[in-house]
């Protein structure tokens, strides 16, 4: 007669929803310890509209922002950038995208932001730059519609944009 088969052993982690050990602190990877949280925030940072990379590239941080001359049968980039000061002593593995979608006369800017950050910490000081970009096609003379979450706003193509940053308070 055979025997049953032996259940299988019990999860080794203290998350009843996976059997992958809980992290403990690695010198080299302090977030992945007690202290630091995870924070992600998706199509919630503020976006600028650029005439293209080189003028995006001139803007490091979301204070240098100029106006921008935006032409027909040219393609607009979208800038955004991290939220607040991140630096190595608050932050680490942040990681930050963009990308858009044409549809009809909208375009769907899409914004992801992730990293860890160390509890009860606030950085000003030693600002890492971590921006992104993302660049529409070509863009026919009309007016669009740009939506970026739950907010959307007006972009007419050609323009002179003064302010060419959406929600950046």
């Amino acid at each position: 007669m055979e025997q049953p088969a032996a259940p299988p052993p019990a999860p080794t982690s203290q998350n009843p929803y996976t059997t992958e050990p809980a992290p403990t602190f690695d010198a080299d990877h302090p977030w992945l310890g007690p202290g630091w949280g995870k924070l992600s925030l998706q199509d919630t940072l503020p976006i600028c509209a650029f005439a293209g990379f080189n003028e995006r590239e001139a803007a490091l941080h979301i204070e240098q922002v100029k106006k921008q001359s935006l032409k027909a049968d040219s393609t607009v980039v979208f800038g955004v950038y991290g939220p607040g000061c991140l630096n190595k002593e608050c932050d680490a593995r942040a990681n930050l995208q963009c990308w858009v979608d044409l549809e009809g006369d909208t375009l769907h800017v899409h914004t992801r932001f992730s990293s860890f950050h160390k509890d009860g910490s606030t950085c000003t000081k030693d600002c890492l730059e971590v921006d992104a970009a993302c660049e529409t096609p070509a863009l026919k003379a009309g007016k669009y519609t740009v939506q970026h979450g739950e907010k959307s706003y007006k972009l007419q193509i050609p323009s002179l944009v003064r302010q060419p940053c959406f929600d950046s308070k």
